[in-house]
Formats: structure tokens, C-alpha cells, sequence
């Protein structure tokens, strides 16, 4: 894998958290957001370490929680200034999709590219590609490179 990139792993979430949990094992700083709930990726990965945040509106007691793309914008550009070497899975496509419109999700998405090929830190995301019109997928496809399961 390339610095300074954002990669898309079509229809294996599975592959994805493993990605990423092999790159916070080989000393990446990682950041995890996930619509999972963070107490069960934490277990199931072993990310003692690692913060997780919950992609979600829903508020609960000691759990960071986002939802807006403008707050995830801000958790990810300030987690890439720490980052000496800095790794972010960003699970969730679908759900900001839904909750904030295709259009502002693609803004965020080219806006957040910058940010990552200047701090030259890895963005991995996993995507249900059904979950989204063709045309939606390759403007996705067009921001990000495809990582293949193989």
C-alpha cells in the first residue's frame, strides 16, 4: 500500500479491518470509525489501543461518537496532524450516503483526499457496492484506488 492514498475494498468488511488492524500492528497510528458498536471492534480486532469512534447520531456515555460530515471531516484532519503515520478505516459509506445525500458525501470525499496526500497517511474503506447506484460507485472508484481481495 501506497502513503498518501485512500483505499476502497468493494464488498469485504472483513478484509477491510483486517487491513487495517495489520497496519496498527506494524506501528501505524491508527483511528477506526465504524457503524459498529466500538466495544465489539475493539474485541473482536484487538484494538486495545486504538481509538475508536462510532459512526452514528445516536449519543452514549463514554463513547466518541460523529455524525455529520463536517465533525468527521474535523476527527480525521486532526488525528492526521498527530499521525506520524497515520492509518484511518472509514466504515460507513453507506450510511453517510444515506443521511447527508451523494453529493455532500463525494465533496467530503475529495476534500478528505487532500488531506491524506499531504499527511501521507492511508484511508481504507469498505463499501457494499449493490447499496449504491453504478454512476455513485465510479465517482467513489474515481476518488479512491480499488484493493483487491486477491
Amino acid at each position: 500500500m501506497e502513503s498518501g492514498c485512500q483505499y476502497l475494498i468493494k464488498n469485504n468488511l472483513n478484509m477491510a479491518f483486517e487491513v487495517f488492524t495489520e497496519k496498527v500492528r506494524r506501528g501505524f497510528d491508527g483511528l477506526c470509525i465504524t457503524r459498529e458498536f466500538p466495544s465489539k471492534i475493539r474485541s473482536r480486532y484487538r484494538l486495545d489501543e486504538t481509538p475508536v469512534v462510532w459512526l452514528s447520531a445516536m449519543r452514549t456515555e463514554n463513547q466518541a461518537t460523529v455524525d455529520s460530515l463536517l465533525d468527521l471531516s474535523l476527527l480525521i484532519s486532526n488525528f492526521l496532524e498527530k499521525a506520524k503515520h497515520g492509518v484511518v478505516l472509514l466504515d460507513g459509506f453507506e450510511y453517510l450516503i444515506t443521511n447527508h445525500g451523494f453529493n455532500s458525501f463525494i465533496r467530503f470525499l475529495q476534500f478528505i483526499r487532500n488531506r491524506f496526500e499531504h499527511s501521507e497517511a492511508i484511508l481504507i474503506a469498505p463499501l457494499l457496492e449493490e447499496a449504491l447506484e453504478p454512476k455513485q460507485t465510479k465517482l467513489i472508484e474515481r476518488e479512491m484506488k480499488l484493493l483487491d481481495a486477491e
